[in-house]
Order: structure tokens, then sequence, then C-alpha cells
């Protein structure tokens, strides 16, 4: 399970913190196979707090704890092998092969 509090949207170019779809917070279920992928990827990427504005760039700053997909907090890539693992995708497609 897991519990989504806020989302990270761009608005004009610059991140800030929103509420999740339809305003909710929500519980969502994870097949045991994501649950697993995830917990090993939080192990080696853990989660940190970072501070953003709330719903738009001038909007008052708020603190929330983020997953991140790498170490350098970039999501180009690291998130492959988790998808191939859970088997959301195939291991030729996290290469860029077709």
């Amino acid at each position: 399970m897991a519990h989504i509090e806020y989302q990270v949207k761009v608005v004009n170019g610059h991140l800030v913190f929103s509420p999740p779809k339809r305003g909710k917070e929500r519980d969502v279920p994870l097949p045991d196979r994501v649950a697993h992928a995830l917990r090993l990827h939080s192990e080696k990427f853990a989660p940190v707090d970072i501070s953003l504005p709330w719903l738009r760039p001038d909007g008052p700053t708020v603190t929330g704890c983020c997953s991140r997909s790498s170490a350098a907090g970039r999501s180009d890539g690291p998130w492959k092998p988790v998808l191939v693992e859970a088997g959301v995708i195939r291991a030729a497609e996290a290469r860029g092969a077709a």
C-alpha cells in the first residue's frame, strides 16, 4: 500500500507541491511484486525532504518527504530496472530496444 499525500507538478516552468488527483489523499494498493521493487528502490535511494511552493510558484513554501529516482534526483532511467523487475516493461524496453 502506498499513501499519497501530495504530488510534485510543473507550473509555469517551476516545480510546486499540489494535492493529489481530485484533491484527495489516498492509499493505493500495490501488487506484492511492485511493493517489493519499490521497497528495494527506497533502500537504495532513500526519500528526502524537499521544500517547494504550494500550488503556484509564488505560493507559500512547504516541506515534504519525496521519493527520488537516483542519487542525483533525476528520473531518467533508474526506474526502468524497477519496472522490469515488477513485470511492467520488458528488459529490452528498458534498454531502449523495441
